[in-house]
């Protein structure tokens, strides 16, 4: 007997593909049981189309196998799709914006139109969360159901999510409604890894199975973007790219003295940058500067408009060409909010000063501080000074000295200034971290002293002379 199979509705048929296949059971007497198995694309809209078969012999259902009972056999075309996913539980933390600004409050939406079922275009909600190492997932979920009125009996939704990080399965049998799944408080089967990781991306693939029933043919598959530090986040708000600055290089660390140390790493080949991609698939991925270039004209703006973290990691286009630039009081803090994203806050912020001050209340500036100047590396010194005696061991007049191209700082800034009133740098058990250069972490006040200064300046009350010194191994900075 030749059997065949056609679909009836011609503006689905180019989205189902059907086979027919005689099955052996017995379903009768002269009864031949058939199978049709029906093929849907992904991209088939929701319908209810009717198979044609041609040659088929009436059946009737049995053992468990479908038996035709007719010439023709509605089908019915079924989609369902991922409308939303948030994160929630006792242990989630939520990231902000780096502009300050907080995030819609689900972490997975398409917003394409029309809809593409993924999260990866522009105004689309990627936006990552953090957890706690070895603590539980917890996540709800949307989904849409067409045609409406396809699904209302009970039905066990599960997600397997894989990830770098390992596999985590969330399930729940719930009853669809007005053509809708929800999903409600849903705890993964295991707790997260007990190390710092950036799952990137947790790959969950969601598949439906009516309570009773085989599983159905749809599934849809959701990617997120998931943060787990060491301990709780002591630091507020949870700048998203100190987050990522601070998983993404600590993966694998089980100390706050190792995830420490591997974030540091970073700031010393002088290419921090910021999140590649924002929760709204914005890219970013901008290089972090230190000031700008000694010479530059916007070095007048920008200890004005960049000493604090916010106005570093703000990615507001109409900062211009300011945009990723931050003083050093800037770099210190942005390296212990990365200590504190961890749940720890054992360094601290120095500030460096001069040990020398200006005879007679003379000021450097033209303002009221009588401050003595740090000449920050490299400075080159006339073989002898002929400053006044009275002002020894200051004997090199300006003109004496020297401003050649610095020590580079992060980012683009190959030569930074190279005289400051002062400079901020990071103390963290018993260790100097100087984050806006990148240098060698030191034990001691003098050996900061020796890796980032050639001399000082002050004014000296003869003249008055400007004048300076070389750095020698004596201490001769103030760290407060």
């Amino acid at each position: 007997m030749s059997l065949s199979a056609r679909v009836v509705e011609p503006d689905l048929r180019q989205w189902v593909t059907l086979t027919v296949s005689p099955k052996t059971v017995d379903c009768g007497p002269f009864k031949t049981p058939v199978t049709v198995k029906v093929t849907v694309s992904p991209d088939a809209p929701a319908g209810s189309p009717t198979i044609e078969l041609e040659g088929a012999i009436l059946g009737t259902q049995s053992c468990g196998e479908l038996c035709i009972h007719s010439a023709t056999t509605p089908v019915t075309i079924l989609k369902i799709r991922p409308v939303s996913v948030t994160f929630g539980g006792a242990d989630v933390k939520f990231v902000t914006q780096d502009n300050g600004t907080a995030y819609p409050t689900t972490h997975w939406e398409d917003n394409s139109n029309p809809p593409d079922d993924d999260n990866d275009d522009v105004g689309d909600h990627n936006i990552p969360v953090v957890y706690p190492r070895g603590t539980t997932m917890v996540l709800s979920a949307t989904f849409s159901v067409e045609p409406a009125t396809a699904l209302s009996d009970p039905i066990t939704v599960t997600g397997t999510g894989t990830s770098a990080a390992g596999m985590y399965t969330f399930s729940q049998t719930v009853i669809p409604s007005g053509g809708t799944i929800t999903l409600t408080n849903v705890p993964a089967n295991v707790p997260l890894v007990n190390t710092v990781h950036y799952l990137n991306p947790l790959s969950i693939a969601w598949s439906f199975t009516p309570q009773g029933k085989p599983p159905l043919s749809c599934t849809a598959t959701t990617k997120h973007r998931v943060y787990v530090t060491l301990g709780v986040p002591l630091a507020s708000p949870l700048y998203e790219s100190v987050v990522d600055i601070a998983c993404r290089n600590a993966v694998g660390a089980t100390s706050a003295s190792s995830a420490f140390g591997l974030i540091y790493s970073d700031f010393m080949d002088r290419d921090v940058r910021r999140k590649s991609l924002d929760g709204l698939n914005h890219t970013d991925a901008i290089q972090l500067r230190y000031w700008v270039n000694a010479g530059d004209p916007l070095l007048s703006t920008v200890s004005a408009n960049c000493q604090t973290l916010t106005a570093m990691l703000n990615s507001d286009p109409t900062i211009g060409a300011l945009n990723g630039v931050g003083t050093c009081l800037a770099w210190a803090n942005l390296l212990l909010s990365c200590e504190r994203v961890h749940g720890t806050s054992t360094g601290s912020v120095i500030e460096v000063e001069s040990i020398e001050r200006n005879d007679g209340n003379i000021s450097l500036d033209g303002g009221l501080s009588t401050r003595g100047l740090l000449l920050v590396k490299n400075w080159s010194f006339a073989a002898v000074g002929t400053g006044p005696a009275e002002c020894s061991p200051f004997l090199f007049l300006n003109s004496e000295v020297s401003d050649g191209a610095g020590a580079a700082g992060q980012g683009a800034t190959t030569n930074p200034p190279g005289a400051f009133f002062n400079h901020f740098i990071v103390f963290r058990d018993g260790q100097y971290y100087d984050p806006s250069y990148g240098t060698a972490i030191t034990s001691n006040q003098n050996a900061w002293e020796s890796i980032s200064l050639d001399g000082y300046r002050k004014a000296c009350a003869t003249g008055p002379t400007i004048v300076n010194k070389k750095e020698t191994m004596s201490t001769e900075t103030v760290f407060r």
